[in-house]
């Protein structure tokens, strides 16, 4: 950025502070303000593009051609979810001195909200509210600001955290990136259960330029990832999605480790130790059955504990190689509440490390 120094150039006098006033320095100065506007196609998005909102009241700003231009206050009635033209006014004035008058000396550019048809239109807006808009596909920078943020979701008294996993008409607040915290009460809702929701991260946005139909994906703590999209009933004829897309329910994504754990097996001793677990095995409850069973009991409510939503990977590792019987280890599902039952084909001899792991089909 170039810089004039004003204050402290220095005249043939020695004298500071008489930086000449004229039309090449005014010119200058607005050089370098549209440098700084400049910054503004870092976006790379070729679309008007309303970055804040006007209302009633006050004006707004929006993105367009690489400038910036002030929205006026909305003058038109607004209704919410109906689609109406953003145009644009340039008004010319001129400026008169003592001996001139000079013509279309400054350009004024501010664009404003009309209804559909509207002549001229430079593009489009969706009526968020009675009193906002908001470019369809794109965020506001109050939407950007909040699209990493922390947000309550208490299933228990929190009607909020709720609907935001659950409602099927999404509200504009929603979009972007939250993480979820709480500690809500059992509950389910397709795949997702409720023991999954504290620290997870929630994305929502809409689905190709669509200011109702939206797709959330949601990726726990432990990394495993849900999905659910919705379309509108108005654009379902017109969508190009698989059928099973847009059923409205949490669907787990497939090959997701929703839990694991190594169970360690002394058989002189006929003692068990789980060495680790985590995700729907964090807390189960693991014993011996006979010589050749060990039971695990899940103790969280999940959707997914069973053989049509996920499958039971399940090896054994010697623990001194060289001393190892190969042993044939399988899991199976069994029982009520999506109790395990790990069995081998014969009795382990040897100490042994068994890792079993549950994985979404």
């Amino acid at each position: 950025m170039d810089i004039a120094n004003y204050k402290t150039a220095v005249n043939r006098a020695g004298q500071v502070g008489h930086y000449p006033l004229s039309t090449e320095a005014l010119d200058f100065i607005q050089v370098q303000i549209k440098l700084l506007q400049k910054l503004s196609s870092i976006t790379g998005y070729q679309h008007p593009w309303v970055i804040r909102s006007p209302n009633s009241s006050s004006e707004g700003i929006l993105l367009y051609n690489d400038e910036l231009l002030p929205i006026e206050p909305i003058s038109i009635p607004l209704t919410e979810g109906t689609t109406y033209d953003l145009c644009l006014r340039e008004r010319k004035q001129e400026v008169q001195t003592l001996e001139d008058t000079y013509r279309d000396a400054r350009l004024y550019r501010t664009a404003y909200i009309a209804a559909k048809g509207t002549a001229d239109a430079i593009g489009s807006v969706v009526a968020a509210s009675t009193s906002s808009v908001h470019t369809p596909g794109a965020y506001t920078l109050a939407q950007l600001a909040t699209s990493v943020t922390s947000v309550a979701c208490n299933l228990h008294n929190n009607e909020l955290g709720k609907a935001m996993l659950t409602a099927t008409n999404i509200d504009s607040s929603w979009l972007g990136r939250k993480r979820l915290y709480g500690t809500p009460d059992q509950w389910k809702w397709g795949s997702l259960a409720s023991y999954e929701l504290d620290g997870a991260h929630l994305t929502t946005r809409f689905v190709n330029n669509s200011h109702k139909s939206f797709t959330q994906g949601l990726e726990t703590k432990d990394g495993v990832r849900y999905r659910r999209t919705y379309i509108d009933d108005e654009e379902l004829l017109t969508a190009d999605f698989y059928p099973e897309s847009i059923i409205n329910a949490w669907l787990c994504l497939p090959n997701q480790v929703l839990g694991a754990c190594c169970i360690r097996f002394i058989p002189d001793s006929g003692s068990i130790k789980v060495n680790w677990r985590n995700g729907v095995l964090q807390s189960a409850h693991i014993g011996r059955a006979g010589d050749d069973q060990i039971f695990i009991t899940p103790i969280v409510k999940s959707g997914m504990l069973d053989s049509e939503h996920s499958r039971l990977d399940c090896v054994c590792l010697p623990i001194i190689v060289s001393d190892f019987t190969p042993t044939v280890v399988r899991a199976t599902y069994g029982g009520a509440n999506g109790a395990i039952t790990i069995l081998s084909d014969m009795r382990m001899r040897k100490a042994v490390d068994i890792i079993l792991s549950v994985v979404s089909i």
